[in-house]
């Protein structure tokens, strides 16, 4: 019976220990003003599709320590309006992906890695229906 309470205190004092949270594998729709978006969780890279844009992270999401993590990948605009701000038409460029966790939901930030600018901010959710309507 001791033994069975030394367990129990002990599986109490871990629980308040930051263990790690975890991404589902599956889609994540865009939601409030980024209804058009979608990110797509894999356990092998997360790829995210854009209206005028796409970009691609190369590694496992699945499990991470924090809330709030970063990772990089690349970012890539496509076509439209958009790239009239842009030298970069087409190509890929390095980004910096700043992942914050919220349950279900997922805020991510977009950083340009050569000049430090911000592309943006998207929030996602797990399992929401997202169709992207790509520019011209």
């Amino acid at each position: 019976m001791k033994y069975l309470i030394v367990l129990f205190l002990l599986f109490l004092s871990c629980k308040k220990q930051d263990f790690g949270y975890s991404l589902n594998v599956g889609d994540y729709g865009g939601i409030g003003t980024n209804v058009h978006t979608i990110m797509k969780v894999s356990d092998q890279k997360t790829s995210f599709e854009f209206s005028c844009a796409i970009a691609q992270i190369d590694e496992n999401l699945l499990l991470v320590t924090h809330k709030k993590f970063e990772k990089v990948g690349t970012f890539q605009f496509q076509q439209g309006n958009v790239m009239e701000d842009f030298d970069f038409k087409n190509s890929k460029i390095p980004a910096m992906f700043i992942f914050e966790i919220n349950g279900r939901n997922v805020k991510v930030l977009i950083l340009n890695l050569k000049d430090s600018s911000e592309i943006g901010t998207w929030e996602f959710e797990f399992g929401v229906d997202t169709k992207v309507f790509k520019c011209s």
